[in-house]
């Protein structure tokens, strides 16, 4: 047998998620290694789409195809086979096989991106008619139906995608109410002065906005006919619960790998799970924060992205590593654009807080042992760039008072010195 004779064996790696996790790692790893083999699997009849686009599609701000960001051509180019609408039974970590319905893979390598499921809250009547959720496209479609042919609809959870799916209903005309239990709206991103502003945004356009207030019972024989609070009574034909995601960990779990004190599927800065040859990366994972250094579930576009780079890249041999992930997040609010990073609260003791409120702006910034370890920002965004580089460059307050100080540095960038006032003590 000559040399051309000897068959070639590629390296096979399973990746199962077709959300961004699992595309970004997938493509991480054919760009590291061309002749990979590379197979997705997902539960979802859909091709790769985006989810952060869905209020608008609800309020017809885009058409449905907008929401696609790959096509079966794209797979097609890419040498990377995809495998919709099927279940994944079983891992056997141990012989390197994946079970789905008819069907085995061997994999060399195998990454989990399995994403997250809606928290649906123990309330009476939670199944009824008129009930929906938010986190597929098959949600997404149900949402704008059931909305479009409501007359009141009620939104549990105060979230970003409880503030963006309110604020596509009012977009739509509907009479709105949303309502959580909690203090405030936005409460892991804002504290309550930011988020204050942002409730009477909502509130000027027509949003009834009910906080501290929890439901009890959603009424109605079998449709939705309104719902029961500790404190009223609302009459409504569509409730939509946006009471948070939780990790998708059970296929993990049935396969021995180990899970974080946070509900996450454990991993290694390289995205490596505790099983050899086993990565995750996404929202069914726990990490530590970048900005922080705390262990957290982030599910955030950005960071999966970022975990499915470092996956698809190791996963073929390489040894890439995740700083951490970004507590960062952007919401619009009518006329107001919001930005946070990092920490809400910490120890009173350890934290100083500087900010400024004018007009429609607000800005506050938290420095714990000198070191910037969140920020809070409305209608001045434009700053969060160079807020986010300083905290990640774990800049002291005295490294950048020493910056402001050269003039030639602000020559080059003279945005800095739209901060100084910030850092006076």
């Amino acid at each position: 047998m000559n040399k051309l004779d000897v068959p070639t064996m590629k390296k096979k790696i399973v990746i199962i998620g077709n959300g961004a996790a699992g595309n970004a790692a997938a493509e991480a790893a054919k760009r590291t290694q061309p002749d990979v083999d590379i197979t997705i699997i997902s539960e979802e009849k859909s091709w790769f789409y985006s989810p952060c686009l869905f209020h608008n599609y609800i309020c017809n701000e885009v058409s449905m195809d907008r929401l696609f960001l790959r096509a079966k051509a794209d797979y097609e180019k890419n040498g990377i086979r995809l495998i919709l609408g099927e279940k994944v039974r079983e891992i056997d970590t141990k012989k390197k096989t994946v079970f789905i319905t008819k069907n085995k893979l061997r994999y060399d390598a195998l990454i989990l991106a399995t994403g997250s499921k809606v928290a649906v809250p123990p309330i009476d009547g939670v199944y009824k008619q008129g009930v929906l959720s938010l986190k597929t496209l098959e949600d997404a479609i149900k949402v704008k139906e059931q909305i479009h042919k409501s007359k009141k609809v009620v939104v549990v959870g105060v979230g970003p995608i409880g503030i963006n799916v309110s604020i596509s209903s009012r977009k739509m005309g509907k009479e709105t109410t949303i309502i959580a239990r909690a203090h405030q709206i936005l409460r892991r991103l804002f504290d309550q002065r930011p988020a204050a502003l942002l409730q009477d945004e909502l509130k000027k356009h027509g949003i009834q906005v009910l906080v501290n207030e929890k439901i009890e019972e959603i009424l109605g024989k079998d449709k939705v006919e309104g719902v029961k609070t500790n404190r009223r009574e609302i009459f409504c034909d569509t409730v939509i619960l946006t009471t948070g995601m939780k990790p998708r960990v059970e296929l993990a779990e049935s396969s021995g790998l180990e899970i974080g004190k946070m509900g996450g599927i454990l991993v290694d800065d390289n995205m490596r799970t505790s099983e050899e040859d086993v990565f995750a990366c996404g929202d069914c994972i726990e990490s530590q924060n970048a900005v922080t250094l705390n262990k957290e579930i982030s599910m955030l576009w950005h960071n999966a992205v970022l975990e499915g780079q470092i996956a698809g890249i190791n996963s073929v041999g390489g040894t890439r590593r995740y700083v951490g992930s970004l507590n960062l997040m952007n919401i619009n609010v009518f006329e107001k654009s919001a930005s946070a990073l990092g920490l809400t609260t910490d120890n009173p003791e350890e934290v100083i807080e500087l900010y400024e409120e004018k007009a429609n702006e607000y800005l506050k910034i938290s420095l714990k042992n000198g070191k910037i370890i969140g920020a809070q920002i409305i209608n001045k965004i434009q700053l969060m760039p160079l807020i986010l580089n300083l905290a990640l460059k774990k800049i002291s307050v005295e490294e950048f008072l020493k910056i402001l100080e050269k003039r030639r540095f602000l020559t080059v960038s003279p945005e800095y010195i739209r901060l100084e006032q910030f850092f006076k003590r």
